[in-house]
């Protein structure tokens, strides 16, 4: 796997996934509420699809271009 396809399939839709899940968990955690189940699930799940759905189409786009050259 090249760099740049391991960059854009991998590590930027984990950034996106990861800072998705913190906008959801973080503003109960500082605001002194408990952290529930469902709010945690709900993070989890965004941050899974973010990085799935970022990851098959980064996928799919650097398989059209290099197929194009």
């Amino acid at each position: 796997m090249e760099l740049k396809q391991l960059l854009y399939t991998m590590v930027l839709p984990g950034l996106l996934g990861i800072s998705a899940m913190a906008c959801i968990v973080l503003p109960f955690a500082r605001g002194g509420h408990e952290l529930t189940w469902p709010r945690l699930l709900t993070g989890l799940s965004a941050l899974a699809i973010i990085q799935i759905g970022g990851g098959y189409i980064a996928g799919r786009a650097i398989g059209r271009r290099n197929a194009r050259f």
